[in-house]
């Protein structure tokens, strides 16, 4: 009786007999001919991703100096390897890992960070598409936002006003409070009659001129 790709899981470590319909082996086997069936890849060691009819599985990739494992390698799956941190591998030379920038040159700013698949990237300091009225690249706005000088509105100047009228008040109305409180209240009142019949003659004689 033949066992095929629904019993995979249960019998991995055993060999499959191959079906007479397909002759192919399921991902993670490969066609063993002695034993006139599908042997299973080795975890970690080889792998097939795909149904086949291959004598052997594929050895895993092992990564590069400069390189890290992303993924490790499974009977069903190759390992998976990136540039280390600091690195990245460009489009030009996909083969190694490069030495990401440490900086952008002068008039420019970064705008984003170097990854394993690429360098940082660099934008004019006055980008152009500001004055378009387009989106900014991620990073560009806070770095505007850091050169924009800051203005006060319109609101914090009435604001203060208010304030000040109000300690005005406040301080007048303390002061009556206080005459009142004690016994100084009519000098108090007098203080202010004075100086009002000295203020409006004085007030009266230059309207008259």
């Amino acid at each position: 009786m033949s066992v095929w790709k629904d019993e995979i899981h249960q019998q991995s470590s055993a060999p499959l007999e191959r079906s007479p319909q397909q002759k192919l082996c399921p991902p993670g086997f490969y066609m063993e001919e002695a034993i006139g069936g599908c042997a299973p890849c080795t975890d970690g060691i080889d792998y097939t991703n795909h149904s086949n009819t291959l004598p052997s599985c594929l050895p895993c990739t092992t990564c590069k100096s400069g390189e890290e494992e992303k993924n490790r390698c499974t009977p069903t799956k190759d390992s998976e390897c990136q540039c280390k941190p600091g690195t990245f591998r460009g489009e030009d030379a996909p083969e190694f890992c490069q030495k990401c920038s440490t900086g952008c040159p002068d008039g420019k700013v970064m705008v984003m960070d170097c990854t394993p698949w690429s360098n940082i990237k660099c934008a004019d300091q006055e980008s152009s598409t500001l004055a378009h009225g387009e989106a900014p690249v991620p990073g560009e706005l806070a770095t505007m936002s850091q050169r924009l000088p800051m203005t006060p509105s319109p609101s914090s100047g009435s604001s203060r006003l208010v304030i000040k009228i109000a300690s005005v008040i406040t301080t007048v109305l303390i002061g009556c409070v206080w005459c009142y409180f004690t016994g100084l209240f009519n000098e108090c009142w007098h203080k202010v009659i004075g100086f009002s019949s000295i203020w409006r003659p004085q007030t009266l004689k230059t309207s008259s001129t």
